[in-house]
């Protein structure tokens, strides 16, 4: 009895800690439906578990006329614990924004802000992990809205703890 009572049985018991635990930035550059994207973000994985914050921006570089949108998102997901391959679907809560361009440089006409509408960010990462502290991969990404829902991928960098 003393024996299933002692300390260190209750503590070994009582230990929860994950298998797997990293966290990391990202930033990248690519392109989507409104053009060149910048995204970057932050991720926290434990386990399978993965949580990430989200933006991208997308712009016509070369082109007065082209709308300019970004968002901001909140993601859940699941991920692979791989050292070197790492993939991830999300998804979660965000909002967009951004301008609607009308005319050209000289048209006179006023631009258009996009109101602030809620929407649903989707995210779909493959990477591959040089070494513990920097990978490479590619983000596909969406943000599914009423206002104006996009889509892009983007060639992204990883630096941080990535297993």
């Amino acid at each position: 009895m003393s024996l299933l009572l002692s300390p260190g049985l209750v503590f070994a018991q009582n230990s929860s800690e994950p298998t797997h635990s990293a966290g990391w930035v990202n930033t990248g550059l690519g392109f989507g439906t409104g053009g060149v994207t910048l995204i970057g973000g932050a991720s926290r994985q434990i386990d399978h578990h993965i949580f990430s914050v989200r933006g991208t921006t997308s712009t016509e570089l070369f082109n007065y006329n082209g709308d300019n949108i970004w968002d901001l998102g909140i993601l859940y997901g699941w991920a692979t614990t791989s050292q070197t391959f790492h993939l991830s679907a999300s998804a979660g809560f965000g909002m967009i924004g951004g301008v609607y361009r009308k005319g050209g440089l000289f048209s006179g006409e006023p631009d258009e802000n996009i109101p602030l509408t809620p929407g649903l960010p989707l995210e779909f990462n493959v990477s591959w992990r040089s070494n513990r502290q920097v990978g490479f991969g590619w983000h596909y990404f969406a943000n599914l809205n009423q206002e104006r829902s996009f889509i892009g991928m983007a060639f992204t960098l990883q630096i941080g703890r990535l297993w």
